[in-house]
C-alpha cells in the first residue's frame, strides 16, 4: 500500500521481542541491575526503538495488562456504536461488564503475566506497586466515558467508574494470590 513503511522488524514482533528480552535480564540480574540500553541490545533493537515502545523501563512490566486496555478501549468503543440509542444506565452497565468479562477471559490459568508471576524474582514489587497508577486511572477513563452517556452527570459516570475498577482490581488480586489459579473471569463477580 502506498505510504506504508515495509522495512524493519513487524511492530509486533519488536514488541514480543523487546518484552522477552527485558524479562529474561531481569529474572537473571534482577530489574534494577538492567539498563535500557542493554534490554535494547538484548532485543536487537535501537534506543530509539525502545523509547517506541515504552516511555519508561517500568512500562515494560505492563505490556500484557496495557495491550488488555486497548483491547477493552476498542470493545467499549464498539459498544458505545452498537447501543447509540440505549441510554438507560442498567442497560449501559450490563454491556460495560459484558465487555470487561470478555477482555478478563483472555487472562486464563497460564497467561498471568510474568512479571506478576516472578516479582519477587525479577525485584519488581515496588516498581509495580509505584506504576500502577496510570493504568488504573486509564482504566477509569475508559469506563467512565462508557457509562456518561447513560449518567445525570460527569460525577455519576466517573463514581461509577471508580466503583467497577475497584471491582475489577480487588478480583485481579485475588487472581494473583489463588492456588490453583484458574481464569481472571471466574474472579470477576460484576
Amino acid at each position: 500500500m502506498p505510504g506504508e513503511s515495509t522495512a524493519g522488524r513487524p511492530r509486533r514482533s519488536s514488541r514480543s521481542t523487546l518484552q522477552d528480552a527485558a524479562y529474561e535480564l531481569f529474572l537473571e540480574r534482577g530489574y534494577a541491575a538492567v539498563p535500557i540500553d542493554e534490554i535494547a541490545r538484548t532485543a536487537g533493537v535501537s534506543r530509539s526503538t525502545f523509547w517506541g515502545y515504552a516511555a519508561s523501563k517500568s512500562d515494560l512490566l505492563w505490556f500484557d495488562v496495557d495491550a488488555a486496555l486497548d483491547r477493552l478501549e476498542r470493545r467499549l468503543a464498539a459498544l458505545a456504536a452498537e447501543r447509540v440509542e440505549h441510554t438507560d444506565h442498567d442497560d449501559r452497565a450490563v454491556g460495560i461488564r459484558e465487555a470487561v468479562r470478555e477482555v478478563a477471559a483472555s487472562f486464563g490459568p497460564g497467561e498471568m503475566p510474568l512479571p506478576f508471576v516472578e516479582a519477587g524474582t525479577m525485584g519488581v514489587v515496588d516498581e509495580l506497586r509505584a506504576s500502577a497508577f496510570p493504568r488504573l486511572a486509564r482504566l477509569v477513563d475508559l469506563l467512565g466515558a462508557a457509562w456518561a452517556p447513560a449518567s445525570p452527570d460527569g460525577a455519576t459516570a466517573r463514581a461509577d467508574a471508580w466503583r467497577l475498577a475497584a471491582e475489577i482490581t480487588a478480583a485481579a488480586e485475588t487472581w494473583l494470590t489463588d492456588r490453583p489459579r484458574g481464569s481472571l473471569v471466574d474472579h470477576i463477580r460484576l
